[in-house]
């Protein structure tokens, strides 16, 4: 009998744009993290706009702490152009 691993990928992008603010942006990525399930998410990449990955953390944590952690990633680094959660 074959087994199937399957990944889910979400890619959000939190670069300001002309007609969407910043804040909105983070407010549907911690939506999203918090309708999935924090513990469910098993990482996080930051990735700039070449997509390529500056940071990465991983999840099972709980909300308070990923949303601290990926506040403070957007704040130190300001190359980061969008976040990408995977679930396997």
């Amino acid at each position: 009998m074959k087994s199937y691993t399957y990944k889910l990928k979400w890619l959000f992008y939190v670069s300001p744009d002309f007609f969407t603010p910043v804040s909105k942006l983070k407010k549907n990525l911690f939506n999203v993290i918090r309708i999935l399930g924090p513990r469910s998410i098993t990482h996080i990449y930051f990735r700039d706009e070449d997509l390529k990955i500056l940071h990465k953390i991983s999840g099972n944590e709980s909300f308070r702490v990923l949303k601290k952690e990926i506040n403070t990633q957007l704040k130190k680094d300001i190359r980061i152009y969008s976040v990408e959660l995977i679930r396997r």
